[in-house]
């Protein structure tokens, strides 16, 4: 393989990851509003400081951080209703 062919290869991944990143969040968005709309006024701090949680997180896999492991402790916090 070329290093064009190479080059090309990378940038049509990267495009795809990127493709997939968006449509992650927009999944997110939705499942935000959807949340944010059934909550109670006793609710609302706590999922605030999820969603921060959550967005912080979006932010850090962006740059290509490996967030497995808070992403794993946020659902099970979240799974707990805590």
């Amino acid at each position: 393989m070329k290093i064009h062919e190479s080059i090309e290869n990378l940038k049509a991944t990267l495009a795809k990851a990127n493709d997939m990143i968006r449509l992650s969040e927009k999944s997110i968005d939705v499942s935000i509003n959807a949340l944010m709309q059934k909550a109670t006024p006793e609710q609302l701090p706590t999922i605030q400081k999820q969603l921060i949680d959550i967005k912080r997180l979006m932010v850090k896999a962006k740059s290509g951080e490996n967030v497995d492991a808070e992403i794993t402790i946020i659902s099970k916090t979240i799974k707990d209703g805590r």
